[in-house]
Protein backbone atom coordinates (compact mmCIF):
# COMPACT_ATOMS: atom_id res chain seq x y z
CA UNK A 1 0.00 0.00 0.00
CA UNK A 2 1.35 3.49 -0.82
CA UNK A 3 2.23 6.07 1.70
CA UNK A 4 -1.00 8.28 -0.14
CA UNK A 5 -3.54 5.33 0.38
CA UNK A 6 -2.39 4.48 4.10
CA UNK A 7 -3.07 8.34 4.94
CA UNK A 8 -6.40 8.40 3.99
CA UNK A 9 -6.99 4.91 5.51
CA UNK A 10 -5.53 6.41 9.10
CA UNK A 11 -7.67 9.75 8.25
CA UNK A 12 -11.04 7.64 7.97
CA UNK A 13 -10.09 5.48 10.78
CA UNK A 14 -9.95 8.81 12.94
CA UNK A 15 -12.86 9.79 11.73
CA UNK A 16 -14.17 6.51 12.51
CA UNK A 17 -12.58 6.57 16.32
CA UNK A 18 -13.85 10.37 16.66
CA UNK A 19 -17.49 9.64 15.15
CA UNK A 20 -18.08 6.17 17.37
CA UNK A 21 -16.94 8.62 20.46
CA UNK A 22 -19.25 11.51 19.70
CA UNK A 23 -22.33 8.71 19.91
CA UNK A 24 -21.04 7.20 22.92
CA UNK A 25 -21.07 10.80 24.37
CA UNK A 26 -24.80 11.73 23.05
CA UNK A 27 -25.90 8.67 23.79
CA UNK A 28 -24.47 8.78 27.84
CA UNK A 29 -26.33 12.20 27.61
CA UNK A 30 -29.54 10.84 26.25
CA UNK A 31 -29.49 8.41 28.73
CA UNK A 32 -28.87 10.61 31.64
CA UNK A 33 -31.76 12.88 30.91
CA UNK A 34 -34.05 9.98 30.40
CA UNK A 35 -32.89 8.65 33.92
CA UNK A 36 -33.43 11.97 35.38
CA UNK A 37 -37.01 12.57 33.64
CA UNK A 38 -37.75 9.58 34.99
CA UNK A 39 -37.21 10.14 38.20
CA UNK A 40 -40.13 11.01 40.55
CA UNK A 41 -39.55 14.02 42.66
CA UNK A 42 -40.53 13.08 46.73
CA UNK A 43 -43.40 14.79 47.87
CA UNK A 44 -42.07 16.52 51.17
CA UNK A 45 -40.37 18.90 48.68
CA UNK A 46 -43.14 19.71 46.39
CA UNK A 47 -45.65 22.33 47.52
CA UNK A 48 -48.47 24.08 45.88
CA UNK A 49 -49.01 28.04 44.95
CA UNK A 50 -51.99 29.69 46.10
CA UNK A 51 -53.08 29.71 42.47
CA UNK A 52 -53.20 25.74 42.75
CA UNK A 53 -49.64 24.78 40.66
CA UNK A 54 -47.26 22.77 42.56
CA UNK A 55 -43.80 23.78 42.19
CA UNK A 56 -40.33 22.35 43.62
CA UNK A 57 -38.39 23.26 46.12
CA UNK A 58 -35.06 25.72 45.53
CA UNK A 59 -32.91 23.83 47.86
CA UNK A 60 -34.46 20.40 46.54
CA UNK A 61 -33.74 21.32 43.07
CA UNK A 62 -30.26 22.64 43.54
CA UNK A 63 -29.02 19.58 45.58
CA UNK A 64 -30.31 17.77 42.41
CA UNK A 65 -28.06 19.81 40.76
CA UNK A 66 -25.16 19.45 42.33
CA UNK A 67 -25.66 15.46 42.41
CA UNK A 68 -25.87 15.23 38.56
CA UNK A 69 -24.38 18.16 37.26
CA UNK A 70 -21.50 19.02 39.78
CA UNK A 71 -19.84 20.93 37.34
CA UNK A 72 -22.74 24.13 36.84
CA UNK A 73 -22.71 28.27 36.99
CA UNK A 74 -25.66 30.66 37.11
CA UNK A 75 -25.03 33.88 36.05
CA UNK A 76 -27.23 36.73 36.07
CA UNK A 77 -27.74 38.27 32.85
CA UNK A 78 -30.29 41.36 33.79
CA UNK A 79 -33.34 42.27 36.52
CA UNK A 80 -36.08 45.52 36.09
CA UNK A 81 -38.94 46.21 37.26
CA UNK A 82 -41.72 46.09 35.26
CA UNK A 83 -44.22 49.12 36.78
CA UNK A 84 -44.18 49.32 40.17
CA UNK A 85 -45.42 45.57 40.73
CA UNK A 86 -42.86 43.07 39.01
CA UNK A 87 -39.54 42.56 39.41
CA UNK A 88 -38.06 40.46 36.50
CA UNK A 89 -34.72 38.42 36.13
CA UNK A 90 -32.91 37.08 33.03
CA UNK A 91 -30.07 34.53 33.78
CA UNK A 92 -28.40 32.03 32.60
CA UNK A 93 -27.60 28.20 33.33
CA UNK A 94 -24.30 26.54 32.20
CA UNK A 95 -23.20 23.12 33.52
CA UNK A 96 -20.74 20.12 31.56
CA UNK A 97 -22.41 17.43 30.62
CA UNK A 98 -20.43 14.35 29.69
CA UNK A 99 -17.63 16.75 28.88
CA UNK A 100 -20.26 19.29 26.97
CA UNK A 101 -21.08 22.56 27.86
CA UNK A 102 -24.92 23.25 27.72
CA UNK A 103 -26.13 26.90 28.59
CA UNK A 104 -30.03 27.76 29.16
CA UNK A 105 -31.39 31.50 29.67
CA UNK A 106 -34.52 31.78 31.74
CA UNK A 107 -36.39 34.70 32.75
CA UNK A 108 -38.38 34.81 36.54
CA UNK A 109 -40.90 37.21 38.15
CA UNK A 110 -41.89 38.22 41.34
CA UNK A 111 -44.63 40.36 42.49
CA UNK A 112 -42.73 43.48 44.26
CA UNK A 113 -43.67 43.90 48.09
CA UNK A 114 -44.88 46.91 49.83
CA UNK A 115 -45.99 48.47 53.33
CA UNK A 116 -48.91 46.93 54.48
CA UNK A 117 -51.83 49.38 53.68
CA UNK A 118 -49.83 51.90 51.95
CA UNK A 119 -49.34 53.16 48.49
CA UNK A 120 -47.52 50.91 45.83
CA UNK A 121 -44.37 53.23 45.27
CA UNK A 122 -40.91 52.87 45.53
CA UNK A 123 -40.35 54.45 48.69
CA UNK A 124 -43.06 51.97 50.10
CA UNK A 125 -41.27 48.82 48.80
CA UNK A 126 -40.46 46.34 51.46
CA UNK A 127 -36.77 44.74 51.02
CA UNK A 128 -36.18 45.38 47.46
CA UNK A 129 -33.04 42.57 47.47
CA UNK A 130 -35.73 40.14 48.75
CA UNK A 131 -38.44 40.86 45.75
CA UNK A 132 -35.02 40.38 43.23
CA UNK A 133 -33.83 36.94 45.14
CA UNK A 134 -37.33 35.90 44.51
CA UNK A 135 -37.34 36.64 40.78
CA UNK A 136 -33.88 35.27 40.46
CA UNK A 137 -34.96 31.78 42.24
CA UNK A 138 -37.82 31.56 39.81
CA UNK A 139 -35.25 31.63 36.87
CA UNK A 140 -33.17 29.59 38.30
CA UNK A 141 -35.40 26.79 39.25
CA UNK A 142 -36.88 26.92 35.60
CA UNK A 143 -33.50 27.05 33.89
CA UNK A 144 -32.65 23.95 36.05
CA UNK A 145 -35.17 22.34 34.76
CA UNK A 146 -35.15 23.21 30.97
CA UNK A 147 -31.77 22.09 31.29
CA UNK A 148 -30.95 19.29 33.50
CA UNK A 149 -34.76 17.74 33.50
CA UNK A 150 -35.10 17.52 37.03
CA UNK A 151 -38.56 17.92 38.78
CA UNK A 152 -39.84 17.40 35.08
CA UNK A 153 -42.60 15.44 36.69
CA UNK A 154 -44.32 18.25 38.25
CA UNK A 155 -43.44 20.82 35.46
CA UNK A 156 -45.45 18.74 33.62
CA UNK A 157 -42.29 18.32 31.13
CA UNK A 158 -41.90 14.09 30.70
CA UNK A 159 -42.87 12.68 28.23
CA UNK A 160 -43.92 9.05 28.40
CA UNK A 161 -42.10 6.28 26.01
CA UNK A 162 -44.75 3.94 24.82
CA UNK A 163 -42.98 3.23 21.24
CA UNK A 164 -43.24 -0.33 21.02
CA UNK A 165 -40.22 -2.82 21.56
CA UNK A 166 -38.44 -4.37 18.45
CA UNK A 167 -39.68 -7.91 20.04
CA UNK A 168 -43.33 -6.51 20.28
CA UNK A 169 -43.45 -5.90 16.79
CA UNK A 170 -42.21 -9.11 15.96
CA UNK A 171 -44.64 -10.63 18.00
CA UNK A 172 -47.59 -8.75 16.36
CA UNK A 173 -46.24 -9.30 12.41
CA UNK A 174 -45.85 -13.40 13.23
CA UNK A 175 -49.59 -13.08 15.21
CA UNK A 176 -50.92 -11.25 11.82
CA UNK A 177 -49.86 -14.26 9.76
CA UNK A 178 -53.06 -15.13 7.51
CA UNK A 179 -55.10 -11.86 8.31
CA UNK A 180 -56.62 -9.46 5.37
CA UNK A 181 -53.67 -7.84 3.92
CA UNK A 182 -55.50 -4.00 4.36
CA UNK A 183 -55.78 -5.39 7.84
CA UNK A 184 -52.24 -6.36 8.78
CA UNK A 185 -51.11 -2.24 6.95
CA UNK A 186 -53.64 -0.46 9.27
CA UNK A 187 -51.85 -2.27 12.08
CA UNK A 188 -48.29 -1.84 10.88
CA UNK A 189 -49.33 2.24 9.87
CA UNK A 190 -50.79 2.06 13.15
CA UNK A 191 -47.21 0.91 14.90
CA UNK A 192 -45.40 3.19 12.85
CA UNK A 193 -47.53 6.31 13.76
CA UNK A 194 -47.14 5.54 17.44
CA UNK A 195 -51.72 5.39 17.41
CA UNK A 196 -50.31 1.30 18.15
CA UNK A 197 -48.42 1.43 21.33
CA UNK A 198 -47.14 0.01 24.61
CA UNK A 199 -50.15 1.50 26.33
CA UNK A 200 -53.18 -0.35 24.06
CA UNK A 201 -50.70 -3.31 22.72
CA UNK A 202 -53.14 -6.10 24.73
CA UNK A 203 -56.08 -4.57 22.92
CA UNK A 204 -54.18 -4.85 19.75
CA UNK A 205 -53.37 -8.43 20.01
CA UNK A 206 -57.29 -9.35 21.25
CA UNK A 207 -58.69 -8.04 18.16
CA UNK A 208 -55.62 -9.95 16.22
CA UNK A 209 -57.12 -12.72 17.73
CA UNK A 210 -60.37 -12.11 16.88
CA UNK A 211 -60.33 -11.90 13.80
CA UNK A 212 -58.29 -15.07 12.96
CA UNK A 213 -61.60 -17.09 15.19
CA UNK A 214 -63.78 -14.95 13.09
CA UNK A 215 -61.64 -16.67 9.67
CA UNK A 216 -62.08 -20.24 11.10
CA UNK A 217 -65.86 -19.33 11.91
CA UNK A 218 -66.42 -18.56 8.44
CA UNK A 219 -64.70 -21.10 6.49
Amino acid sequence: MSKEAQSVTQSIDAQKDKFEQNMKIVNAIKQKREFISSKPTPKPFIERKGDGFDYVNEAYMRKQLNEHYPIWSWKLDNSEFLGAEWVIVRGTLSVVDAGVPRTFSSMGAARVQFKRGSAHVAENVVDVDKNVASANTNAFKRAINRLCNIADDVYKKSVKDISLSKEEVESIKIDMEGLDSKVVTDILKGIEEQTINSENISAVKTKIERLHNNNKEGK
